[in-house]
């Protein structure tokens, strides 16, 4: 973290991706803010929304599950219940 805003901008990074726990989500949302990153991939498990200039898509790995589970068991023949 010391380094962060150095590399991005000595590497002119544009996307960040956050998968922390949620406990520190929000800090390094902030940071990555903070260093110039315009854009962040969020797969921590909260949702996070950032200032002007800076686009975050949350990502919800529990619905990519749920989709997955569907199809293997459509795949199987069997009957999928949450």
């Amino acid at each position: 973290m010391e380094e962060l805003e150095d590399t991005i901008k000595r590497l002119n990074i544009e996307i960040g991706v956050i998968t922390t726990p949620s406990t520190s989500a929000r800090e390094v949302c902030r940071a990555l803010v903070n260093a110039g990153i315009k854009a962040i991939l969020n797969f921590s498990p909260i949702f996070l929304r950032s200032r002007k200039g800076c686009i975050v898509e949350n990502m919800d790995f529990t619905i990519k599950l749920d989709n997955l589970a569907y199809h293997l068991c459509q795949l199987e023949g069997k009957n999928f219940s949450k």
